[in-house]
């Protein structure tokens, strides 16, 4: 075991005076996990153990954030095995490409999944609940020296397999907390530590340092997958660990500065939001340092061992940064090319093992040890008038302000550029349109978007690499009918055109209606979840006062639920007799939900009785009358648009809110009857409802429902906004 002293990180382990520091925090408060730096050797030492006895030699690991996750990365370098992190967002042909490809012989895993077939699972580790599968896949030949294997998405469905020795990933991991400068780094990693800008930025680097490192499951980061999420969980992690440094792509930035501009605030603790994945513009880093979020762009990719060039306060905002000590960075016609700590080559790409240098592919310039990325080689457009065009730099242009939650320019061989752009339902065509002409007017003739089509976010799926950069390939095949159609409709012109007529030829016709219901109301769902006491309710940052407040307001609206079903269930016409069968279920499962928020705000200490007789607030009583004015008047299927405002925020924040009041507050569960139940209920709600939704095919009909539910987001985000005010008036009364 001497080879443990060569280790880069095992010296840290063994310093006495570093012994009993915090290392790793497991959940949001260490509820999970808690490690010293002793301890984490120690878990260290279990888990070569057990690789030792399996005598397995290539592992891989497939599990969410966790400090066992930290502890097998950390072993499999100290016993010199080959370590392979599976994204948990692969697919399982992906997922068994990569175990097969590589001679996976092993496989830790804290999920199920098509691997279990063929795989035999050995007795449960000793050290965690990971599951340990001996796998019986060939050897396979490595690079010499290779100690992980990194996937990256690639283009296609394979991933590739980039192959790195340990000296690649601790040469970087020096490099950037000597660049970062944070003694005893406090991080909390949001990304999956699958992902190698994590694994080495957010585990190794705060090592070095003496820091602590938070890892929280995938619901208490609210980053699911590679691209799924959850702001107001995210916001909320972000607020209560009060960390150093982060690591972000730019997608998540532009939420940030949306937040930021709606009065969110990030905690003064953070110093460095490393910023990386694809090109940032100069303008959204501007608006991000304007918001008060230290953020900094980075530049890397897997070949390199992650992080090429990183900023500072002192960078230029159109810069990636300083290229790292450990590197040697040049250009050759146009391309950045890099030596100093290249990987070992590809996996089962012999042809491709031992490169003096890395050419990336990337474009830039190089002033001293000042690095620009202006964009891909591979993806340069070439106009149908022999113009040279960066897609990356005319999206950044577009992507300074965060109107767009996807944008992807194209145009290659056309008379000018189109963009598939998606953007949140409450930006109109019209402010589309008027924001393209702003950007239009800053950028060349030649790089002007001139034609464009609205895409539904849905039919990106698939369309992205797991950092979040548009797979073109797929994307100009994906949309190449609507495309084509788009520049066949258009008329060249110096003056941008919108093409309206053609927003319904992209592939919207494969959305389900509760896929359209969910895209077309998120900007209502975003203002309903903004709301201040949400938030504070998310932090634990909530009184009594305000628990029994939204009790109350919650009686005042759920008592009319039943009512309101019998008469929607009454307006219902025959043709539809399964709805009806459908609004007698909700009636039954409705019936008496009223008397346990009673029951609750009894157990907070208050007089139920006199709640009871009291009269709603004005934003509550609103809301009711907009209900049954929906259902008399209007139409009865408008009133599922409340229902999906209802069950969908219950299902987003009951539970996880309650929690956080419950511990707050002290109280027992006979005080959360209600919050508790919604939280479970309306997960199997949500399916039925989805069913009921999808049976929905009357376009006008689906038009209402929208229009219902958008409504009721914003008539229901009053109330919560309103609790703040009036309802305490109530309360002293029932105190």
């Amino acid at each position: 075991m001497t080879k443990f002293m060569t280790h880069p990180v095992l010296s840290l382990l063994n310093r006495a005076d570093w012994a009993e520091r915090l290392c790793i925090q497991e959940g949001m408060n260490g509820e999970r996990a808690t490690l010293s730096y002793a301890q984490l050797k120690q878990r260290m030492e279990q888990v070569c153990e057990f690789l030792l006895d399996t005598d397995a030699r290539v592992i891989a690991l497939m599990a969410d954030n966790s400090a066992d996750w930290v502890a097998v990365d950390l072993a499999c370098q100290l016993l010199e095995k080959v370590c392979i992190p599976i994204p948990p967002f692969f697919s399982d042909a992906q997922i068994q490409h990569c175990l097969n490809s590589a001679g996976a012989d092993l496989l830790l895993a804290d999920v199920a999944g098509a691997f279990e077939e063929g795989a035999r699972e050995l007795a449960q580790t000793t050290f965690s609940k990971l599951r340990a599968f001996r796998l019986t896949n060939a050897a396979v030949e490595l690079p010499e020296g290779t100690q992980k294997i990194t996937f990256t998405s690639g283009s296609t469905g394979a991933p590739k397999g980039v192959c790195l020795s340990l000296e690649n990933q601790w040469k970087v991991a020096a490099s950037l907390a000597e660049h970062v400068g944070l003694e005893a780094c406090h991080h909390l990693a949001i990304l999956p530590l699958s992902t190698l800008l994590e694994n080495i930025a957010g585990i190794y680097s705060p090592l070095l340092t003496g820091g602590k490192i938070v890892l929280l499951s995938e619901q208490e980061r609210g980053l699911a997958g590679s691209s799924g999420m959850n702001l107001p969980v995210f916001l909320n992690a972000l607020t209560q660990i009060k960390a150093n440094s982060l690591i972000l792509f730019p997608q998540i930035v532009n939420l940030l500065v949306s937040a930021t501009q709606q009065g969110w605030k990030l905690p003064e603790s953070y110093a460095f939001l490393a910023v990386g994945g694809a090109k940032v513009s100069a303008d959204l880093l501007a608006n991000a340092r304007d918001c008060g979020l230290p953020v900094y762009q980075g530049y890397g990719l897997s070949e390199c061992a992650s992080v090429v060039a990183l900023s500072n306060a002192n960078t230029p905002l159109d810069s990636v940064g300083q290229v790292l000590p450990h590197l040697d960075v040049r250009m050759k016609e146009g391309e950045i090319v890099v030596a100093g700590n290249t990987f070992l080559g590809y996996l089962n790409q012999p042809e491709s093992w031992y490169p003096e240098a890395v050419y990336t592919g990337d474009l830039g310039e190089l002033k001293g040890h000042l690095l620009k990325v202006s964009g891909r080689r591979s993806h340069l457009l070439i106009s149908s008038f022999g113009r040279n065009i960066s897609p990356e730099w005319v999206e950044s242009e577009l992507c300074a302000q965060p109107l767009f939650t996807h944008c992807v320019v194209g145009g290659n061989d056309q008379p000018y550029l189109h963009a598939l752009l998606s953007a949140p339902e409450q930006f109109s065509d019209q402010n589309i349109q008027a924001h393209l002409d702003r950007v239009n007017a800053t950028l060349p003739d030649y790089a002007r978007v001139k034609v464009w089509l609205r895409v539904p976010v849905s039919d990106w799926q698939g369309l992205y690499t797991a950092n979040g950069r548009p797979r073109r390939k797929q994307i100009a095949e994906h949309f190449e009918q609507p495309l084509l159609a788009l520049y066949q409709d258009s008329i060249p012109s110096t003056k941008p055109t919108l093409k309206t007529s053609l927003l319904s030829i992209s592939v919207e016709n494969t959305m389900t209606f509760y896929e359209k219901l969910q895209q077309q109301t998120e900007a209502g769902r975003n203002y309903l979840l903004s709301a201040p006491i949400i938030n504070r309710a998310l932090k634990g940052e909530i009184s009594l006062e305000d628990y029994v407040a939204f009790l109350s307001q919650a009686y005042h609206h759920v008592k009319h639920t039943v009512p309101l079903l019998m008469a929607t269930g009454a307006k219902i016409p025959e043709s539809k007799e399964w709805l009806r069968n459908a609004v007698a279920e909700y009636i039954e499962e409705e019936l008496g939900h009223q008397e346990w928020i009673l029951n609750d705000i009894q157990y907070c200490g208050f007089d139920k009785e006199q709640v009871r007789a009291s009269l709603p607030n004005a934003s509550t009583e609103l809301m009711v009358a907009y209900a049954y004015d929906m259902v008399n008047r209007i139409h009865p299927l408008g009133f599922f648009g409340m229902v999906h405002v209802l069950e969908g925020t219950s299902v987003n924040i009951a539970e996880l809110a309650a929690d956080k009041i419950q511990e707050k507050l002290g109280l027992g569960n006979k005080a959360f009857t209600y919050l508790h139940s919604h939280g479970k209920l309306d997960q199997d709600h949500i399916k039925f409802f989805e069913n009921i939704m999808n049976q929905i095919s009357d376009p006008e009909e689906q038009s209402l429902i929208i229009h219902s539910a958008n409504r009721f987001y914003q008539l229901y985000g009053n109330i919560f906004r309103e609790l703040d005010t009036a309802s305490r008036e109530q309360l002293k009364l029932a105190a």
